[in-house]
């Protein structure tokens, strides 16, 4: 055997890209069920998420410090960009659900929480992006 298929055929041929689409999306579900399923590979992902956590949580790569607390980095190691709001709440809620799962205390969680305060704007009576406190004296070292 040099090459395996699996082929649908119609005798229908689609006005218009809407149509074609379509069809092309009832011939894959015609196939997929008789394609040859992969064998299962178990992933220990207890093991994983507590190896990842760990890397997450002892890393300096992963923090950039401001105004006596710790702030997430976007990227490892990226201290070129400031503490952005969102990568923060990106990663705290899935934190705070592993700990109501697991039950076990995540450090990391307090680390983030203490933080958040500081991107509110008492001025605009919001939160910026980033941190508001910072963010004239982050782009003065950036230029120096």
């Amino acid at each position: 055997m040099i090459n395996d298929a699996y082929v649908a055929l119609s005798e229908e041929i689609p006005a218009d890209e809407l149509k074609m689409a379509r069809q092309f999306m009832d011939l894959l579900g015609a196939i997929y069920p008789q394609l040859p399923l992969p064998a299962t590979k178990y992933q220990n992902w207890p093991d994983i998420l507590d190896k990842g956590l760990n890397d997450l949580e002892n890393s300096h790569g992963c923090w950039a410090h401001f105004g006596g607390h710790d702030y997430l980095n976007a990227y490892v190691s990226d201290y070129a960009t400031p503490p952005e709001i969102m990568v923060q709440l990106a990663v705290l809620l899935p934190m705070h659900e592993y700990s109501l799962w697991s039950g076990e205390d995540v450090p990391a969680i307090k680390k983030i929480l203490d933080g958040l305060s500081a991107f509110y704007d008492e001025e605009i009576g919001s939160i910026n992006r980033w941190l508001p406190a910072h963010w004239i004296n982050w782009m003065d070292q950036k230029s120096s």
